[in-house]
């Protein structure tokens, strides 16, 4: 057994969750590269998606996770007492770590440098307790074995500062705030070029409108099939809990950066796309 690895059957069936995202980047490049070549770009010769990755996480005393038992079965609180505001702090936010936080994050971060893993950022969040570490940009398949390893270490390492993680999406009942592991996507090109990027040549702005019509569409016509796959049981557990939230909505919000570009682009994007209306 080498590792890392993949697992496929004797008549090439997956049997893991790595071989399906090795196979679904082999037909993100065909793709994209056949469209380039439509757009008149025929210099790119390989694509990558890009993933950067945000953990969202809560870090308790030890002590206390061994006196419930909840947490120690199911990974989240079953009964409480509701908490001040929610557990919302926003005086919280970003603020400075105590010294032992402080040791155990500068540990973690450390021992993620030295197996190639690198802390873009580690900050405080706006509920007590809860932290936030954010990864440099890599390929999606190892911008995911790196959040993987990450979650280890940070498990071991505060099992060394008599720290307990919990990773669960919502291990507080009583909070309305809960945790979740942001996902910055992209696709960029051989030489680093995010073909997301609105692009300041006639070329670039057409492979931006393309590349951003072919998302939202993408979207639109998958979005069950996106549900299907990114949903779990703690997942589900934490939207439900959040006002009226459901599983089966999908929203795409542009932006106000995206939404000017476009509407200052009208009168070229009539020229270059011929559209009358």
């Amino acid at each position: 057994l080498y590792i890392p690895s993949v697992y496929v059957s004797h008549d090439g069936t997956a049997l893991d969750n790595k071989l399906p995202l090795l196979r679904s980047e082999e037909n993100l490049n065909s793709q994209v590269l056949r469209l380039l070549k439509i757009l008149g770009n025929d210099k790119v010769k390989s694509i990558h998606s890009s993933l950067g990755m945000e953990h969202e996480f809560y870090v308790i005393d030890a002590k206390v996770y061994e006196n419930r038992k909840d947490i120690r079965m199911t990974g989240h609180t079953l009964f409480g007492c509701e908490s001040v505001k929610n557990g919302i702090q926003e005086n919280r936010y970003l603020t400075d770590f105590d010294s032992r936080m402080n040791c155990f994050f500068s540990a973690v971060e450390e021992k993620l440098f030295s197996i190639g893993v690198i802390v873009t950022c580690k900050h405080k969040e706006i509920c007590h307790n809860q932290y936030e570490i954010v990864f440099k940009y890599a390929k999606s398949d190892i911008s995911v074995e790196n959040s993987l390893l990450a979650m280890n270490i940070l498990k071991e390492y505060a099992n060394k500062y008599q720290l307990v993680c919990l990773f669960h999406e919502k291990p507080f009942c009583h909070t309305s705030w809960g945790s979740s592991t942001d996902t910055n996507w992209s696709v960029i090109t051989e030489d680093g070029y995010n073909l997301f990027s609105m692009g300041k040549t006639d070329l670039e702005r057409k492979q931006f409108l393309v590349f951003f019509i072919a998302l939202i569409e993408s979207i639109d016509r998958y979005g069950e099939l996106l549900c299907a796959f990114s949903a779990s049981a703690g997942y589900d557990y934490k939207i439900r809990k959040r006002e009226a939230l459901s599983l089966t909505i999908l929203s795409m919000d542009i932006g106000s950066s995206i939404q000017n570009f476009i509407t200052n682009q009208r009168f070229w994007i009539r020229k270059h796309f011929q559209v009358n209306n």
